[in-house]
Parts: C-alpha cells; structure tokens; sequence
C-alpha cells in the first residue's frame, strides 16, 4: 500500500485517498492542526502509522503522534503521555 505521508500538513482531502493506503500520523506535524476533527472521522475507514521524518529522526520524539493516535483509537495512554497503548488494528507503528 502507498503511505500518504503528514496528510494534515498538506492539506490533503482523504475523501479523495483509497481505503487501501496507509495515514501517516507525523511526530512532527500532528500538533499542527486540529487532529482529532482532520482525521476523526477515517478512523474506520484507514489504517494509521506513526512516522518520523527522515531528515529529522526523532524530533519532538514520537510521544505527541503516539499521544494522538491513542486518542483516536480511544486506546489507553501512560499520564505521562508515552506509548504505553491498546492498540487496536487499525494502528500500526513504525518508522519508514
């Protein structure tokens, strides 16, 4: 499947992106907009993965992306807001 890669960042219509590809949930461009009402309501639709940016490794860490996507997958999330998380499968975690 293709990686739609920080789709919030670009403004990207995912009405338009077929249910195949995979949502890139960015550490680095998530805090950007309003997340949760942006990929709210695709949660059923698409599967999510949590990113880094290549040229920035770890930036911000991934602890806001993971925060995030634990949000949207009403999953359980450690108080200090690292993964420690339910994922359901609609949520895969990796760095590509």
């Amino acid at each position: 499947p293709v990686i739609i890669a920080h789709p919030n960042a670009l403004d990207t219509d995912l009405n338009q992106v077929p249910a195949e590809c995979l949502i890139e949930i960015n550490n680095r461009y998530i805090w950007r907009s309003d997340w949760k009402q942006y990929y709210g309501p695709f949660t059923n639709q698409f599967k999510f993965v949590i990113g880094s940016d290549a040229h920035q490794p770890n930036w911000i860490s991934q602890a806001i992306a993971h925060y995030a996507a634990a949000q949207l997958m009403h999953a359980d999330v450690h108080p200090d807001g690292f993964r420690r998380l339910r994922l359901k499968e609609r949520l895969t975690i990796g760095r590509f």
